[in-house]
């Protein structure tokens, strides 16, 4: 999706290289964007939590996908990017999502899930995730093909992870 993303950007950049801003009648930009700069912009650029590379060996990538639409093209890159692996995921869901559809979105990728929890003080107040427990119970029905396991600690969780795959994994 990272990919799509820029596309559109580049394709922005050329379009408005070739046809200056105008901003209350005057000219904003009368430069053409150089090819070597959009080249070196995209080699530069980089969105936290957005299939972030965090190790290598093994490989742990982090992603933000906070709805169905995002775990599609999360799960769309793994599927293209890691064709027919299986993977375990450290899943958790904010309260307000919808959490059944995001799990059926993503296991068709996964060896297992193990399910986790988060409540963190933001802007806006206290921000929490669904218990781990409740996101087993959403996911048991649909998740035959799928090993589970339930860690409140994200930390642990990771740890788990971590000690179950191979460093090629």
């Amino acid at each position: 999706y990272q990919i799509e993303n820029a596309s559109i950007a580049i394709r922005t950049t050329e379009e408005l290289s070739n046809n200056p801003i105008n901003a209350t009648m005057k000219q904003c930009n009368n430069e053409t964007i150089k090819e070597e700069n959009i080249r070196l912009g995209l080699m530069n650029a980089f969105i936290p939590g957005r299939f972030e590379i965090v190790s290598r060996k093994p490989l742990v990538i982090l992603d933000g996908a906070h709805n169905p639409d995002k775990m599609r093209a999360l799960v769309g890159s793994i599927k293209t990017i890691y064709p027919n692996k299986k993977i375990i995921v450290i899943v958790a869901i904010k309260d307000d999502k919808n959490a059944k559809e995001m799990l059926e979105i993503l296991l068709p990728i996964c060896r297992e899930m193990i399910f986790t929890g988060y409540k963190i003080k933001a802007d806006q107040g206290i921000v929490k995730s669904y218990k781990p427990k409740k996101l087993l119970n959403l996911f048991l029905p649909i998740g035959i093909t799928c090993k589970a396991n339930v860690i409140s600690d994200p930390k642990k969780s990771l740890e788990l992870a971590i000690k179950q795959v191979n460093q090629n994994d």
